[in-house]
């Protein structure tokens, strides 16, 4: 019994040591991208408009409103009983989570699938699950299709860039791409499996990767013949997500009076930003996604200190909606206390 308790032991302290890693790893490119533009930083800073921060912040909250409509939209699709504050409010938890347990994204996926086990019957369970997957999946496939279409745009841009940040841009187009063939691969499985090499290929993805693309393909068929929900769904991740993270980054830009903005690198370095965000490098994306928006920026045109200072505004937007979160998860446990005290 001994090695099996060392075995559980370590397993949560691994994760807290991964966490923490992650954490260092996060302030250290934020205090490098400050102390290389330390005085242009500073002089930015002292020159903000908070209005168009504020609008910065009302677009945000557009933002998270969207992410929760995608949400329920997949949750009203199934029937699941979950009113649209619920989700709003289960959105918000994620993103606290997110933010502050480790596993990062993950946190905040297992805080709305713990509700939904709470809320559905037997049988039912792993249809309403699936929807969180379904959720970060149509997100990603929106993110993906917005960086691709982009870098075609931005060709020019890339061209100009130096040999790290063009290295960086190229592989996070080809991610982006990779992402995008293996969304369509798994959508369109039950097609591509008359192809006899697609069919092993699964199998052999599967077999290595222990069931996962069975578990995936499992969840799409349930979504099998609701394409259109799923396209609206895309179209609200690629447009009032991804697109409206670039007007707030378009905001903060004229709130610090940067001298030079111009919308098509704002979108192009924030859709490659949030993929290098997906990576399990730090939390939420923080410090990394700021590093690839910067690089890109200042290749588009921005000056340095206004290259370094739109993403770290934008970065304590998120962390400030994402302790701001916190609070729904406040409410919704006097909530719950309340309701087990009335029946009681």
């Amino acid at each position: 019994m001994e090695p099996h308790n060392n075995k559980i032991l370590k397993t949560p302290l691994k994760s807290l040591l991964f966490f923490v890693l992650k954490i260092v790893v996060a302030v250290g490119i934020i205090y490098w991208l400050v102390y290389n533009n330390y005085n242009s930083f500073i002089k930015v800073l002292h020159n903000i408009d908070v209005f168009w921060l504020i609008g910065a912040g009302v677009l945000y909250l557009i933002l998270t409103l969207a992410s929760a409509l995608r949400w329920f939209m997949l949750l009203k699709l199934l029937k699941v009983n979950v009113s649209y504050y619920e989700a709003f409010s289960l959105t918000m938890q994620g993103f606290f989570f997110s933010l502050v347990i480790p596993g990062g994204s993950l946190g905040g996926d297992l805080v709305k699938t713990g509700f939904l086990l709470s809320r559905t019957p037997k049988g039912r369970k792993l249809e309403a699950t699936s929807t969180v997957f379904m959720d970060r999946f149509l997100g990603m496939f929106g993110q993906f299709s917005i960086g691709i279409i982009m870098a075609i745009l931005c060709i020019p841009l890339i061209i100009k860039m130096d040999n790290l940040t063009k290295i960086t841009t190229l592989f996070l187009i080809l991610l982006s791409l990779l992402g995008i063939i293996l969304g369509l691969a798994i959508l369109l499985h039950k097609k591509l499996e008359k192809i006899k090499l697609f069919a092993w290929t699964i199998d052999v993805v599967d077999k290595y990767t222990k069931g996962f693309i069975s578990r995936i393909i499992e969840i799409l068929d349930i979504y099998g013949t609701s394409q259109k929900t799923l396209l609206k769904c895309i179209f609200v991740g690629a447009f009032f997500i991804q697109i409206n993270m670039a007007f707030i980054l378009c905001f903060i830009a004229h709130g610090i009076h940067a001298s030079f903005i111009a919308i098509k690198p704002l979108i192009f370095a924030m859709s490659l930003g949030n993929t290098a965000g997906l990576l399990p490098i730090t939390p939420s994306g923080i410090g990394t996604r700021d590093a690839v928006v910067k690089s890109i920026l200042t290749a588009g045109g921005f000056l340095e200190g206004d290259a370094v200072a739109i993403p770290l505004l934008f970065s304590a937007l998120i962390l400030l909606f994402s302790i701001f979160g916190g609070l729904f998860f406040v409410l919704s446990k006097n909530k719950n206390y309340h309701e087990e005290h009335k029946r009681r």
